[in-house]
């Protein structure tokens, strides 16, 4: 009877799904081009869309939307072994992460950045800098109207 109980302890514990681990925290820590390239190229953690989307005051599936990542996609990366999103996918995210580090610098607070990221620019015609910044050329774009805003030229 002891060794009935035993064998079905343990075909409980082993059918039994493992605990979730959980995802590594992750942080922009360097804007330097080897830091920024190494991340991506090793694949950013799923954790950093989190991290970016809550930084920015975004839902998470409108940052997604910007990202071009599917939701589901997101949903397999934090689910897998590795719990990492591919280079393609690591792009946007650190894309995003880089925008919003150099707008609270140029801008002063975190809010004022998220703020001003959101709301419609008139010289990235009527788009918000989120918006624009989906693709690298509309990026660019939005680091040099920052680039001109912190040299007081008005834009």
């Amino acid at each position: 009877m002891e060794s009935t109980r035993q064998s079905r302890a343990q075909a409980a514990r082993k059918g039994a799904a493992a605990a979730p681990v959980p995802e590594p925290e992750w942080e922009l820590r360097d804007t330097a081009v080897e830091y920024v390239l190494d991340q991506v190229r090793s694949g950013l953690p799923a954790s950093a869309v989190t991290r970016v989307h809550t930084t920015l005051g975004l839902k998470q599936a409108e940052f997604l939307r910007l990202a071009g990542i599917k939701p589901r996609t997101l949903m397999r990366r934090r689910s897998g072994d590795e719990r990492r999103l591919t280079a393609a996918e690591s792009a946007p995210v650190m894309r995003y992460a880089l925008l919003f580090r150099r707008a609270t610098e140029v801008l002063g607070s975190a809010v004022q950045a998220s703020v001003w990221l959101k709301a419609p620019r008139p010289a990235l015609g009527g788009c918000t800098p989120l918006e624009y910044a989906s693709t690298e050329f509309g990026a660019r774009a939005v680091d040099e109207l920052l680039g001109r805003l912190q040299q007081g030229v008005f834009s």
